[in-house]
């Protein structure tokens, strides 16, 4: 249905969905801070997933989910919120900055979420203050600020 709404086939009903579908859009906005006694907080805003029934509830707004912070570091999750649910994505990359730091940590999260077929992104900071971001969807846009210096991708 999806793809033939974008395709633009039987617009009738909704002449301007198919347009509006063809555009590139990205909805959650996140954000990581330490401050300067190493305590860790995260938040996040999400557009949701288009076209998903009123109701639907993603995993932005799960603790543990979407979001987790604790004395190792601090995680956002992207992407399709009803597998980074059930992966409890974020508590569990938050988990391994424990042992690794948030690169590793976040690679790690993300090789899971491949072999489950999990599409999304992953920011992450762990409590040295190292930062970590990846990603296997399409694109995730990510920027950091450290020591005064702003580093976007």
């Amino acid at each position: 249905m999806i793809r033939q709404l974008k395709s633009g086939a039987d617009p009738r009903f909704f002449p301007k969905l198919a347009s509006f579908l063809r555009q590139e859009r990205y909805g959650t906005v996140g954000a990581i801070a330490m401050d300067r006694d190493g305590k860790i907080a995260v938040a996040a805003s999400t557009g949701g997933i288009m076209l998903h029934l009123p109701g639907r509830v993603g995993d932005t707004p799960i603790i543990g989910a979407g979001t987790y912070a604790n004395q190792h570091g601090g995680v956002l999750a992207t992407g399709h919120g009803e597998e980074i649910i059930k992966l409890n994505l974020a508590f569990r990359t938050a988990g391994f900055m424990e042992q690794l730091p948030a690169q590793k940590a976040v690679a790690r999260s993300l090789d899971l979420a491949s072999k489950c077929g999990c599409k999304g992104g992953l920011i992450a900071i762990d409590r040295r203050g190292n930062v970590g971001f990846g990603f296997n969807s399409q694109a995730m846009s990510y920027a950091y600020v450290a020591g005064g210096e702003v580093v976007v991708f």
